[in-house]
């Protein structure tokens, strides 16, 4: 007896996208996400960056590092404009450049340019996939 096509189907499996995102070990750690100016999402591998204990979203304004990525695989994270949170931040390994989610209202290049510098290769920060990239 001859097995139809819709007998050998089970169910769908979704899987979390696969990222090129290896942090070593050690390096992710737990952080505090900053009060926001909105409730947002901040997507898995958002740019962060450190002020004064806590971690908030990469801005335009800093062109020289960034300090880390939001490390939330399983589904973004919602940031809450009245209070911070605990969030996970990747801090050292390999990330590919196309997987670094950009914060709202941000410019690419200006990113990009940031994850290029000395100063976030130095931080544990290697990111690959673009000229100029190590």
């Amino acid at each position: 007896m001859a097995l139809l096509p819709e007998e050998l189907f089970g169910s769908s499996v979704s899987q979390t996208p696969n990222l090129r995102a290896y942090p070593e070990e050690n390096g992710i750690a737990v952080g505090t996400l900053g009060t926001l100016a909105a409730d947002a999402e901040l997507a898995h591998l958002t740019a962060l960056t450190a002020s004064g204990g806590e971690w908030l979203p990469w801005a335009d304004a800093d062109t020289t590092k960034v300090d880390g990525l939001l490390w939330s695989p399983s589904a973004p994270h919602q940031g809450l404009l009245a209070s911070e949170t605990h969030i996970q931040v990747f801090k050292i390994g390999l990330v590919h450049i196309d997987d670094v989610a950009l914060p709202a209202s941000q410019t690419l290049a200006t990113m990009v340019a940031a994850l290029k510098t000395a100063l976030t290769r130095s931080a544990g920060l290697v990111v690959q996939g673009d000229s100029g990239v190590a």
